[in-house]
């Protein structure tokens, strides 16, 4: 996957990003652990993590082992 530099100086990204704001809400922490691993397995390094306010519970925890 292509990459580039975020900003001027930042850290090398990939061009397709994850956006996490489904994670909690409507996906559970097996589905959310499932979409996570599939992003990482296709070489994306950006999960776009703001939080929403309209969602309550918005940090899940992905054990980079799980699934492995």
């Amino acid at each position: 996957m292509q990459t580039r530099t975020l900003g001027s100086a930042g850290p090398r990204v990939s061009v397709v990003g994850l956006g996490c704001n489904n994670f909690g809400a409507k996906l559970d922490q097996r589905e959310t652990t499932a979409v996570v691993h599939a992003a990482l397995d296709a070489a994306c390094r950006l999960l776009e993590t703001r939080r929403t306010p309209s969602v309550e519970r918005w940090h899940i925890d992905v054990d980079p082992q799980e699934g492995a």
